[in-house]
């Protein structure tokens, strides 16, 4: 299958080396292989994972999103390279979705964006591998609505997809493409694409209506992104991650970097595109698409917190707040392949994927169960 492709200098130290990354604390191996193992903590701020429910029917499970439809929810999980499994947050499989594909070819990524105007309401989800030649549009029912971009068009590989719904309900398709193919925003229902940058872009983050692009050294917004900031040859900019909070004016944006000493750290980003705060993870050099970085915004002692969850390849789960506390860190029980959080009866869930199926663990902090924000402003 496709992948990335690592600098040579990222790759000079092993993944082994990553346990005592920037004085993180070490983590023993889990005799059990269901049960998470959490390091040595502050026990006030602690967050204590516990076995919700597991779903062992996968023969390859990976990337989670999370869907809402009115007040239904559920979880779309990628099982192997073209099937959807759709199951409810008790961990019920609800559907399994064949995909209308060809047998060479691979999807790993999904993305969904349901619009209110009715001439746009059949566009609901893409699919994409990265650095595959194709994204596919698919309806709520998964009946293939059109492949992008059309066979004249001409590019080494795709990068990123994102689907933004604008203000009238209306769906537009971002496909970043590799190395000088730039970034183009397809309107599906006029079949037009318009080229709005110049420049390689490898990650594409949305929240909101902004739209945050980076590359191997530089990030900015979109918008900006042809006339940012000099490119920075000390960092890698690895994948971007945003998050709307109805609490303040501003969305949370973040990425994973990468240095030259192959330290890795998830970093703030403002609203220029500058990264502020950096927090230690692990190694993000994954032997496959995952797609590792997931948060939400909940409540914990009378105040609103956003936590984000950030998967490794030494198949850990780092836990850090938006402002760059270190909140936790978990083993998953086997390696990882698919990472998110949701909201479920009122508490906070981290939903992952590995090669034994799908598990769902409820978080709790300092013995109090987390609620999220959204759930505790209907109370």
């Amino acid at each position: 299958m496709s992948q990335r492709t690592a600098p040579r200098w990222w790759c000079a130290r092993t993944l082994a080396n990553a346990r005592g990354l920037l004085g993180l604390p070490e983590i023993t191996e889990s005799e059990n292989p269901t049960r998470i193992v959490t390091p040595e903590v502050d026990s006030s701020i602690a967050w204590k994972p516990t076995l919700h429910w597991k779903n062992q029917s996968f023969q390859k499970a990976g990337n989670i999103l999370f869907q809402e439809r009115g007040t239904n929810a559920s979880l779309l999980v990628m099982d192997g390279w073209r099937t959807v499994v759709e199951l409810d947050l008790s961990g019920k499989e609800l559907a399994r979705h064949k995909l209308e594909l060809d047998e060479q070819t691979a999807v790993s990524c999904l993305r969904t964006a349901v619009g209110t105007n009715s001439a746009q309401g059949d566009l609901a989800f893409a699919a994409f591998n990265v650095q595959g030649e194709k994204v596919f549009l698919f309806n709520r029912d998964w009946k293939l609505l059109a492949s992008l971009p059309p066979g004249n068009f001409q590019h080494d590989g795709i990068r990123d997809v994102q689907l933004i719904t604008d203000r009238e309900g209306k769906v537009d398709v971002l496909v970043a493409f590799a190395n000088g193919g730039g970034c183009y925003s397809i309107n599906y229902e006029k079949r037009t694409m318009t080229r709005v940058s110049k420049s390689r872009i490898d990650s594409l983050s949305v929240a909101g209506q902004t739209v945050f692009a980076c590359n191997a050294g530089r990030i900015s917004p979109l918008t900006e992104f042809d006339s940012g900031q000099e490119a920075d040859d000390n960092l890698i900019f690895q994948r971007m991650f945003g998050l709307e909070i109805p609490s303040k004016d501003f969305p949370f944006f973040g990425t994973t970097i990468a240095d030259r000493e192959n330290n890795w750290q998830f970093a703030q980003v403002d609203e220029s595109g500058k990264p502020g705060w950096r927090q230690p993870i692990g190694s993000q050099l994954f032997e496959n698409e995952i797609e590792p970085v997931s948060g939400l915004e909940m409540t914990k002692g009378g105040g609103s917190v956003v936590v984000i969850a950030i998967a490794d390849a030494g198949n850990r789960v780092t836990l850090i707040s938006a402002d760059g506390k270190f909140l936790g860190q978990f083993n998953a029980p086997s390696a990882l392949s698919g990472i998110r959080l949701v909201e479920h009866s009122g508490s906070l869930h981290l939903l992952l994927s590995t090669k034994e199926g799908v598990f769902d663990y409820r978080l709790s902090a300092g013995n109090v169960p987390a609620i999220p924000a959204s759930h505790a402003r209907d109370r």
